[in-house]
């Protein structure tokens, strides 16, 4: 009965991702969050690390990171984007994973992980 209810969830997932991705494609708004996870996390690719990098890197070359940032946070700043990726973790959101992987003296320390559906 357990696996039966974890693929239904899992399939259901899968229509959601799918109908948000149709969505995007057409041009319809998405939501902010959505937007600021998947730009992360198809930035960093799973790997760790801290907001101030996150806008150092996108300052350098992801001119769309920082879209993202602004979109979501209403400005761009470290203070604003570690907030809202508090907000943001251990929900699923957009097929990804927003972690708080520890404290460092450089600051938090996140990973955005891709969801296996």
């Amino acid at each position: 009965m357990g696996d039966d209810v974890a693929l239904l969830i899992l399939a259901e997932l899968r229509a959601v991702n799918a109908r948000l991705d149709r969505l995007d494609q057409a041009g319809f708004a998405v939501p902010p969050a959505h937007r600021l996870v998947s730009a992360i996390g198809e930035h960093t690719n799973g790997l760790p690390f801290t907001v101030r990098e996150l806008i150092r890197h996108g300052e350098q070359a992801e001119p769309a990171l920082l879209g993202a940032i602004e979109g979501a946070c209403g400005r761009v700043s470290a203070r604003g984007l570690g907030k809202k990726l508090a907000k943001l973790a251990a929900a699923p959101i957009a097929g990804y994973r927003v972690e708080s992987m520890s404290e460092e003296r450089t600051g938090r320390v996140w990973k955005v992980e891709k969801l296996l559906v």
